[in-house]
Formats: C-alpha cells, structure tokens, sequence
C-alpha cells in the first residue's frame, strides 16, 4: 500500500512543478518591462524633482524661506520611499493586479489637486502625500513581484528597473521645463498625473506573481531590526538618501548661482546625471554577478564623498560641474539597484518585501528629518548663497553609509558561512 502510495505522489510532484511558470524566461521578460516603465513613472518623480525645487525656489517662492519650501520634496520623496510599508497589507486583500491600479489612482489624484494649488503646505499635501503614497505601493509591488520571476538574471533585471527611475528623469526634466515655459507648472502636473495613470494602470494588469503570493500580514516586521543585514542595509540607505538627496535638490540651483547658468539650461543640464546613471546601475547589475552586491556599493559611496568634496565643494567651473554630473551619476548609482538585490540574496520570499519595505522605510525617514535640516543649513550657514555646508554633510554621510556596506559584507559571508556548515553537520 505505502509503495503504490509513493509511485502515486511522484507524478502529481512533477505536475505541480512544470505548472509553476519558469524563472528567467517567457513572462518573465514582460514583468521586467512593465516593472521599468512604473519605475519610470513612480520613481521618475523622485530623481526629477530637482526641477520641481529648483522652480520653487527660485520662481514660485522666491520670497519664502528654503526650509519651508524644502518641506514639499520632504512630503514627496518621503511618502515614496517610507509609504511602501503598506503595501504588504494591501496586495494580501487585493492582490497585485488591484494594489497596482489603486495606487495608480492614488497618484492621479495627488497629481490632479496639485495643480489646484498655491500654497506650499497645500503641495506638501497633494504632490507630497498623496502622490507620494500611491508612488510608494506601486515600487514596492514591482520590486517584490520582480523578484520572484527571476533567479539567474536577478541582478540585471533589477538594475534594468531600477535604471527605469532615472528614464524618468530623462523624460520629464524636459517635459516638465517645456510645460512650464509654454503653459504653467499647473499643467506640467496634470499632464504627468495623465500620463502616471495610464501607463501604471496597464503595466498593473499586466503585473501578475509567478506563484500565488501572500506576504506576512505585517506593516513592518521589527525582529528585522536585529538582523545582522536587514538593519546595516537600512542604515545604510538611510546616510545615502540624504548625500545623494542634497545633490539632486541643490546641484542645479549651485549651477545657477556659482557659473552664471540659466535655469533652464542647469536643470535640463541634470539629465547628464540621469543618463549617467542608468549607466552606472547597469554595470553594477552586470559587476554583481562576479562580486559581491556589498562591496560595490561600498566601493561607490566612499568614492561619490571624495568626488563630492574634490569636485563640487569649491568648484566655480561650468566644466567641472558637467564632469561631476557625469561621474557621480555612474558611481553614486549601486544602492539603488543593488540593495533589492543583497535583501533577495540574503531573505527567502515571503520576507524580502519585508526587507525593502523597512530600507525603503529608513530611506523615508532619512530625508523627513534632512531635508529640513539641510535647508535651515542653506538658510542660516549658507545664507541662500554658498552650498558648501550641505556639500560637506552630504560627503559625511556617504561616509557612514559606507561603513554600513561593509559590515553588510562581513555578516553576509558570515551567515552564508553558517549556513554551509549546517549542511554539511545536516
């Protein structure tokens, strides 16, 4: 009885199995389309809002202090990054179809009532939370789904999506700059509300799990605060966030101010730095599939704080500036594209969109708190004119950022070392 039972379970096994959709291949190449082109869209604002700032400071509310506008980026990017704790929850209820066009409407509406509005507190709330929530879901669904539908080529097709942010900057600095100058800024945002809906809202219905999906029924898991990785990776976004934020909030307006340039040209001059670093993100892809995810971001950081203070710190030079853009775009680029891949290399499933959710938590929190801070710095140290206060903090924190790189690679081969031992013990 118990053999017939064994030669009866071995082909309901294999069933099973050639039912589950493959990895690396087939659908897995339309997930990996449509997760790029809702990165383009629900990360694009973020890697783009230097021209957002740079028109509110210097056009829209030229008269108000920088720490009260800097209070719209803090809503905006914060909500993006730090939102995506709840998407857990919501995709367990809905689904990942459901989640995405939800959120899809989500950041129409915010779109939509931004352009309504006059006030800075009034766009903190519409392009800031609002906006910004719905932004935050779609990310972290596309990461999570993304990562079940590839094993072998994980690494790459993480970078190609996340290069998908900065395509989006590609695309809307000059979107946004010619809405501007032949319409308003209030047209800028109900176009690109127009446009987030309709190409999220289909790449939603095309997004789908490779198996069925449910994640833990948890906003965040705190026993991953104790993790020897899961926290230095989130530490270490955390340090990024606010070196690499200070440069896309103020490197146009440092343009403007240090070499004469117009605001036109320095802000459509940052897709330099966008084009750059889809670059960079590609090669890490590429570099991680022969070293390790933790030493080339440490490696990036430790680099992108010297070419902070080497290049931008005192330069007065329109041909620096560009060298700089062009540099710091391939090297300061790895975090973004590789930490999904160190949470996938070192969590099982069901976790990982845990792990993103709380870097992606530490990433908002990071820039709730710094950026205020960085434009009272502006303000009160810099006077509205010298940028080297916020230069040197933005290189200090890539420092620490650094350190928590490495210790990501020290409790990596550590773990992975236990692991092995356990097996062979087993």
């Amino acid at each position: 009885m118990s053999e017939n039972a064994v030669s009866n379970n071995k082909p309901e096994k294999i069933v099973l199995e050639t039912q589950e959709p493959p990895r690396d291949k087939g659908y897995a190449w339309v997930v990996l389309v449509c997760s790029t082109i809702n990165a383009v869209f629900a990360r694009g604002s973020f890697t783009a809002f230097g021209v957002f700032q740079t028109y509110y400071l210097k056009v829209m509310f030229a008269n108000e202090r920088a720490e009260n506008v800097a209070w719209i980026a803090t809503c905006t990017v914060s909500m993006i990054l730090g939102g995506g704790i709840f998407a857990s929850k919501i995709v367990r209820r809905l689904g990942i179809r459901k989640t995405n066009l939800l959120a899809s409407f989500i950041a129409l509406t915010g779109m939509v009532g931004a352009s309504f509005c006059t006030e800075i507190w009034q766009l903190a709330l519409t392009q800031g939370v609002i906006f910004g929530f719905g932004s935050s879901i779609i990310v972290n669904v596309y990461m999570s789904t993304l990562t079940m539908w590839f094993d072998k080529h994980r690494s790459v097709a993480i970078s190609i999506s996340s290069s998908g942010s900065v395509l989006g900057g590609i695309i809307l600095i000059p979107l946004v700059n010619k809405l501007i100058a032949v319409a308003s800024i209030q047209w800028a945002f109900r176009v690109y509300g127009m446009m987030f809906f309709v190409c999220t809202g289909i790449c939603g219905i095309l997004m789908k799990p490779r198996i069925p999906y449910k994640p833990l029924d948890k906003i965040v898991d705190f026993k991953l605060l104790k993790d020897p990785v899961a926290l230095p990776l989130s530490l270490g976004g955390f340090f990024m966030e606010i070196g690499v934020y200070t440069m896309i909030l103020y490197f146009p307006s440092s343009m403007i101010d240090n070499t004469g340039t117009s605001r036109e040209l320095a802000t459509s001059l940052f897709m330099i730095y966008n084009l750059s670093s889809v670059v960079g993100r590609l090669v890490s892809g590429f570099l991680s599939k022969r070293f390790d995810p933790s030493l080339i971001v440490a490696i990036g950081h430790i680099t992108s704080a010297a070419l902070m203070m080497g290049m931008w710190f005192g330069t007065k030079s329109f041909a620096v500036y560009v060298s700089f853009m062009v540099i710091f775009g391939i090297i300061a680029a790895p975090y973004f594209a590789l930490s999904p891949v160190i949470a996938a290399s070192n969590f099982n499933i069901e976790t990982v969109a845990h792990v993103n959710g709380l870097a992606y938590l530490f990433n908002g929190a990071a820039l709730f708190s710094s950026i205020p801070t960085i434009g009272v710095v502006y303000q009160k140290l810099g006077h509205r004119s010298s940028y080297q206060q916020i230069i040197a903090i933005a290189a200090a924190s890539y420092v620490v950022s650094t350190g928590c790189m490495v210790y990501i690679l020290y409790a990596s081969k550590k773990r992975k070392s236990k692991a092995d031992n356990n097996e062979v013990q087993f």
